[in-house]
């Protein structure tokens, strides 16, 4: 089953405001992973190892202008989603022993909002060091899909 991200542009002078809005009527899970990012590369840790990811260059996205968001924002801030399918790395299982000297440690939070638990469309907050980072939608559907849509203007409506 492919997950396909939503991205759309957001400003994160608000998110403080935004995310206590979002865990008040929303069902929330975080989760925790750490990597390293060097000049040689990008590493993850797991079980207490490290593993190198590779860039997926078959990875391609495309804009996806979605009429209904017009009614959620004024026609001259038309809410495009730029739709992801692939995954932008993919993860080795060849375990790595050196870790190069010019390196950042970065622990990535990932806190996702769903409208109930069993929803496939949720929006994910990332965080890398505390800091906002990125926004997105996943799904397991793309936008064809009715109720894709009708969660993600949902969701919308919330932190517009």
């Amino acid at each position: 089953m492919k997950n396909y991200k939503f991205y759309f542009d957001y400003d994160f002078n608000n998110i403080n405001k935004t995310i206590s809005k979002l865990e008040k009527s929303l069902v929330v899970s975080k989760n925790y992973s750490k990597e390293i990012i060097s000049n040689e590369g990008s590493f993850y840790l797991k079980d207490n190892k490290y593993y190198k990811k590779n860039i997926n260059y078959n990875n391609h996205s495309w804009e996806n202008h979605i009429d209904i968001f017009d009614k959620i924002t004024s026609p001259f801030k038309p809410i495009i989603l730029y739709q992801q399918k692939e995954n932008t790395f993919f993860y080795t299982k060849n375990e790595v022993f050196r870790i190069p000297v010019n390196h950042i440690f970065v622990i990535i939070e990932k806190r996702k909002f769903s409208i109930h638990k069993d929803s496939s469309t949720k929006l994910v907050i990332e965080f890398h060091n505390d800091e906002p980072k990125d926004i997105y939608f996943i799904s397991n559907s793309n936008t064809t899909d009715i109720s894709v849509i009708e969660d993600i203007s949902y969701i919308m409506r919330m932190i517009l």
